[in-house]
């Protein structure tokens, strides 16, 4: 199933199996892979990553997401997923740890800029 529409991307993730995030095979820059990873699917990504880039690496690294190069590389690398239960099982593991430890952004940059905002304030006073 492709999805192409804003808003809807999460009903989509929820009922694939594995997800591609679209754009990235091209120099558009792909998605936010995050969203796939908090339901927990195993996820593909092309090359083109720069508007994800930390993100995508980290999920890369933490096993949720796999790169591949092209069409026909993403479609073999689909194909072993969909032959290899375990290896999307553990990914989709590492999908739903990864997102978990995504968790907390506002927190942590309300705790950095905390301190900076009541010394200005205390400057302006």
């Amino acid at each position: 199933m492709l999805g192409d529409s804003m808003g809807e991307m999460f009903t989509y993730y929820a009922a694939c199996d594995v997800a591609f995030i679209g754009g990235s095979l091209l120099p558009l820059g792909g998605q936010n892979l995050i969203e796939a990873c908090t339901l927990g699917k195993p996820v593909l990504i092309g090359p083109h990553t720069f508007n994800f880039a930390q993100a995508t690496e980290l999920a890369i690294a933490a096993g949720a997401a796999q790169r591949v190069q092209d069409s026909m590389d993403l479609a073999l690398a689909i194909k072993a997923l969909f032959a290899d239960e375990p290896k999307q099982q553990h990914m989709a593991t590492a999908a739903l740890r990864f997102s978990a430890e995504s968790r907390g952004a506002t927190q942590r940059t309300l705790a950095l800029i905390t301190p900076v905002i009541s010394r200005l304030e205390s400057q302006s006073t």
